[in-house]
């Protein structure tokens, strides 16, 4: 009777369990293709805003992954519906940066998420991001 006393004062006033407010997980697999060797770390970076994206610093999540020649493979949990940018790189030599040559341009394959590219710099958020529903995420190193 106290329980159902409860339940009606809960609809009275429109409560809600915390269960409620928190977002619905999918599990998205995350396939980086291009690596050309066994060697080093892939590092991968996860942004859920065009502010933070690509600063690795303001990254939204940071995983390292250990390099496979071919495809890197990773499975994780994501908010269902978020718009969420993807960014990797082919961390061979293990310094936990990306190298670059004398004019600043990478020298280690990289990539994002719907293979965008900028023409002297990274895309822009809009053209690297995607909704999360759970499909897979696949997108090249180059």
């Amino acid at each position: 009777m106290n329980g159902l006393i409860f339940g009606m004062l809960l609809m009275v006033f429109g409560l809600t369990s915390a269960a409620d407010d928190e977002p619905k997980l999918v599990e998205v697999q995350i396939e980086i293709r291009g690596c050309e060797s066994d060697a080093g770390k892939v590092r991968l970076g996860i942004y859920n805003s065009a502010a933070q994206f690509p600063n690795p610093s303001k990254q939204w999540k940071g995983i390292i992954l250990d390099a496979q020649k071919g495809v890197v493979i990773y499975k994780m949990q994501l908010p269902k519906d978020a718009w969420m940018s993807f960014a990797a790189f082919h961390d061979e030599n293990e310094n936990g940066k990306m190298d670059k040559n004398v004019f600043g341009a990478p020298t280690e394959i990289y990539g994002f998420s719907r293979n965008a590219r900028g023409t002297f710099s990274a895309p822009d958020y809009k053209d690297a991001v995607v909704k999360i529903t759970g499909e897979k995420i696949v997108f090249d190193l180059r």
